[in-house]
């Protein structure tokens, strides 16, 4: 890149049109007073401002180094990786530098952004590698409670598989985050999930495994003020409900899986849509000959059932309390 104008302090000195200063020191050339010159790169990559027209000065050529800049990018990128990035901030740190150095020649990428993406990226994989055991942990109580977790914190770089009893209590505990993505929750191997999202800001639950969750799901969606919507939960007939959706008044949908086979209650969520009740009632274990268990609906609910829906839950040797 040749740049051109040179003051007695062999300084160079352009002004381009972002009109940021740029200083190039120990060059040379003709004496005199600094030029504002238009920026113009020619096709070899050359700047000449005597080509432009501008008399009295020599252009002048500068081999410019790109490590320098793939470093300073990288140490910035590092330690902004899980910060909002300021572009404010990083326009006015990182536009000397990318002025300066010469660009990639292919996507107008200065060497700083490289190694500001490669930082970003290697903390990125620092901190899920250790958090997560690189994919190993398999206990997550309280991992991702408080509201230091948001939807833009919550990245994780592998899927979130607890096992065991209570791996998953208080997992989102009064977090920030509004929607998990479908597929990353494996909540197969865990016997009992306790207050796993409980006051959590969820507005949308992906689908759930819980057919292995026979010592209970209680208060799994607990005051979770925000929860619209439960995509499927998919159940046996052992597992045990608590509290299931206590408190969670704007729960509208919710979709079953498998068999209800213990008594569950959903006293607390008056807007149910009627698709949402049908799909409790479809999933309820047919106990003829055995142990009547309770379905609970709220009032409002319970009130809009119609008489098919009341006569399967009998059929299906249920007690019906709203």
């Amino acid at each position: 890149m040749t740049l051109c104008g040179v003051s007695k302090m062999n300084k160079l000195q352009v002004l381009p049109e972002e009109h940021v200063e740029l200083k190039v020191l120990e060059r040379t050339v003709k004496v005199g007073e600094p030029v504002i010159a238009p920026k113009h790169i020619t096709e070899n990559g050359e700047y000449s401002a005597k080509a432009e027209g501008v008399t009295g000065f020599d252009p002048v050529t500068v081999e410019v180094d790109m490590q320098p800049a793939v470093e300073a990018g990288y140490q910035k990128g590092y330690n902004d990786a899980n910060e909002a990035l300021d572009e404010e901030a990083l326009l006015q740190e990182g536009l000397m530098q990318q002025i300066s150095m010469a660009l990639d020649g292919k996507t107008g990428t200065s060497g700083y952004d490289q190694g500001h993406e490669a930082g970003k990226q290697d903390e990125y994989d620092r901190f899920w590698d250790t958090y997560q055991q690189n994919g190993n942990r398999t206990n997550y109580n309280l991992a991702f409670g408080g509201a230091g977790w948001t939807d833009e914190t919550f990245k994780p770089k592998y899927p979130i598989a607890p096992v065991g009893n209570a791996a998953t209590e208080n997992t989102f505990y009064a977090s920030e985050i509004t929607n998990i993505p479908d597929g990353l929750l494996g909540f197969s191997q865990v016997t009992y999930c306790y207050m796993t999202f409980r006051k959590s800001k969820l507005i949308t639950s992906p689908p759930l495994d819980l057919s292995n969750c026979t010592q209970g799901t209680s208060w799994l969606f607990g005051q979770c003020a925000n929860l619209k919507e439960i995509k499927t939960l998919k159940v046996s007939e052992e597992v045990t409900y608590d509290n299931l959706t206590y408190n969670c008044y704007a729960l509208e949908k919710i979709t079953f899986e498998g068999t209800i086979g213990k008594n569950i209650s959903f006293q607390f969520n008056p807007l149910l849509t009627n698709e949402s009740v049908q799909s409790i009632i479809d999933h309820l274990k047919d106990l003829t000959g055995a142990t009547t268990q309770t379905l609970t609906f709220h009032a409002t609910v319970g009130a809009n059932l119609t008489d098919t829906q009341k006569a399967a839950i009998s059929a299906k040797n249920w007690t019906l309390v709203y």
